[in-house]
């Protein structure tokens, strides 16, 4: 006996044999549950695609194709016996059918004349971009339900009411090889679909789909024209034409905005929102990116005040029983959602700093869900936050922000830079914050030390000394706040470093070449500490020491003796430390020249100064030669030659 069809499916399969397969396995459980039946429509005539539709079903209508989508659908609708239709690609397949079956064995469809499921769009290979968009893929088959449109076409008519499915099925179809792909694919699309609209300027359905199209190919003059025509049509916001009314408000100001035409955006956004008919979807969306273009014009009071009027429009929208069907583009997931009022509470932090306003601007951190939130953080969040705690009074509450910040890559170093320009009692506030916090990074363990050395805690210094050396961060910070810290607790660094000499002496080096003189004077009395007098890494801090500042006193410096005693004394802590480092026959003959130049140096003054009273024209010789082993002495060294060779005149 035949059984009555509850359900057509049918598909377009053309040459997609690695998702075909996905696609009919999908299907499976449905087929086999709900009466149904499933028509394919061959537009390719590829054999290996048909052997695997035949493992499935055995109705298969050949179809010529002739680039119209609606006319390869249509083919399969009037074969189609089922007293409801629904359609899909072969490349997308459901990840579970159980809402579908049961909405046909329930008798759920008998109150219903249509229904929606998801159709998830994935914008990478690995799943983990993508939008969910509400397709009306099911209608009760009545006389005249077809397809409309050559491109994304879509069945017609809807009646209402409909039903709202949870089933989703995964589409990969807009992910390309490349870049160039994309644009290729808009562009071929944006053809038919502007012959459908020339054909039909009340297809709002087709005149949509292009503003998405001018959108991926960044044709924003186009864009905008359209959405004007299309907001300024008569009936416009009623029955379904405001949903992609709704849909041309938000594409036409996201033009704006991408073209940075803010002004244009402004004074069109008003415009918008002084419409009296616009949607909710619209009027939300809209106020959002007004808000943006009054930021950006500095129009400060106008954002805060379209702040407010959001706040209202997005608690309409949440209540708002018809989302689904308004929301046909999945626009509010960007401009209409709770998430924003994180965003707007740190533009509203701006604002307030900007005007000085530091209570309002502390209120703005604190009504922040910073565990929530969700990477909506402004360029200038970091310096905001910072220049606001240095105003306002301690509240633990601001450590959330803080930890928020510094929990994010690609935020906490702009915090950190805003932090070490703080000074006085503000820089104080700001790093008692920052030990309250997990000591996560190298700069987080500065910030407990210093404020260690600020309150007196040797305990506090201790455990961040420790995190340190497990971290293995470096110790030779460039910060004078860290070394003052070491000064005043009295701290051995030499206890915490577990480092090798020449690390030591490599490291200890490079810091000194960007310190100024003051706090590389710090420096040095935190590493002499614990240190006799005569360990090797005594000696060499001695030495850079003395090296700098030597070169920083030396165009003062006129007495050719107290040079000579100068350069000699330095001299003589670099052939020690040499002397240390290498083999006694790396000072032989031309093997010196392998060492560093600081080294030979050292070697070449100390040659010089064994010969000074006895061979002066042998001394010029080595003197000369240190000149040229190590030029930062050059200076020096030039004042010795030619004002012991105008003594001896």
């Amino acid at each position: 006996m035949d059984r009555k069809i509850l359900l057509t499916i049918t598909m377009l399969v053309s040459n997609r044999e690695d998702t075909l397969e996905k696609c009919l396995h999908s299907l499976k459980h449905l087929l086999d549950t709900v009466s149904s039946e499933l028509i394919v429509v061959d537009t390719a005539g590829n054999r290996a695609c048909m052997d695997i539709v035949r493992q499935y079903t055995d109705k298969i209508v050949e179809f010529a194709w002739c680039d119209d989508f609606a006319a390869a659908r249509n083919a399969g609708v009037e074969k189609a016996v089922g007293d409801w239709l629904m359609f899909l690609d072969d490349d997308e397949w459901f990840e579970d059918t159980r809402g579908l079956e049961n909405f046909f064995l329930s008798g759920k469809y008998q109150k219903f004349c249509a229904a929606t499921y998801i159709q998830r769009n994935y914008f990478e290979r690995d799943g983990s971009r993508f939008n969910d968009f509400t397709a009306t893929r099911l209608i009760r088959r009545e006389k005249d339900a077809r397809f409309v449109g050559k491109i994304h076409e879509y069945l017609w008519p809807v009646r209402y009411p409909i039903c709202d499915l949870d089933d989703y099925v995964h589409h990969y179809g807009y992910i390309f090889e490349s870049e160039q792909k994309r644009i290729e694919h808009s562009w071929r699309n944006i053809k038919p679909l502007l012959e459908i609209y020339h054909e039909n300027p009340k297809d709002f359905h087709a005149a949509a789909q292009l503003l998405q199209e001018y959108w991926g190919v960044g044709e924003c003059f186009s864009l905008i024209e359209l959405a004007k025509k299309m907001r300024n049509s008569k009936g416009c916001w009623k029955e379904s034409g405001v949903v992609f009314t709704s849909y041309a408000t938000v594409m036409e100001m996201k033009a704006y905005i991408r073209q940075q035409r803010y002004r244009d955006g402004y004074e069109e956004g008003r415009r918008i929102l002084d419409d009296k008919e616009i949607s909710i979807l619209s009027r939300g969306c809209v106020l959002n990116q007004i808000i943006a273009c009054c930021f950006q014009m500095e129009k400060y009071e106008e954002a805060l005040s379209y702040i407010r009027e959001y706040k209202k429009a997005l608690k309409m929208w949440e209540e708002y029983p018809q989302k689904k069907r308004m929301d046909l583009f999945n626009v509010a997931a960007d401009y209409l959602v709770a998430e924003e009022m994180g965003r707007f509470s740190l533009l509203r932090l701006h604002i307030y700093v900007q005007q000085k306003k530091w209570e309002e601007a502390g209120r703005s951190i604190r009504s922040v869900n910073w565990k929530k939130e969700k990477k909506r953080i402004l360029v200038n969040t970091a310096e905001d936050i910072i220049a606001t705690l240095e105003k306002v009074d301690y509240n633990e509450k601001y450590i959330a922000a803080l930890e928020y910040m510094t929990g994010q890559e690609a935020l906490k170093y702009s915090l950190y830079t805003a932090t070490d320009k703080t000074e006085g009692e503000e820089r104080i506030r700001i790093l008692k914050y920052f030990s309250q916090l997990p000591m996560q990074d190298e700069e987080l363990c500065r910030y407990h030390l210093i404020y260690a050395g600020i309150v007196g805690d040797i305990a506090a210094a201790d455990e961040a000394l420790k995190k340190m050396g497990e971290k293995n961060y470096t110790f030779f910070q460039e910060n004078e706040s860290y070394w003052d810290s070491l000064l005043v607790l009295d701290i051995d660094l030499n206890v915490y470093m577990k480092l090798s000499l020449y690390e030591f002496m490599e490291m200890l080096g490079r810091l000194w070449q960007c310190l100024e003189e003051e706090v590389c004077e710090k420096v040095y009395l935190c590493l002499i500490r614990g240190i006799e007098k005569n360990d090797i890494k005594y000696i060499y801090i001695s030495a850079i020491r003395m090296e700098k500042k030597l070169l920083i006193r030396q165009d003062e410096m006129t007495e050719v003796e107290e040079i000579w005693q100068e350069l000699l004394a330095l001299a003589q802590h670099l052939v020690v430390c040499a002397s240390f480092l290498y083999k006694e026959d790396v000072f032989l003959g031309e093997m010196v020249k392998a060492i560093p130049p600081s080294y030979q140096f050292g070697w070449y003054i100390m040659q010089a100064d064994t010969v000074r009273k006895e061979n002066l024209h042998l001394f010029f010789m080595k003197v000369a030669d240190a000149a040229k082993a190590y030029p930062i002495m050059k200076e020096l060294c030039k004042k010795i030659i030619c004002g012991m060779a105008d003594a001896e005149k």
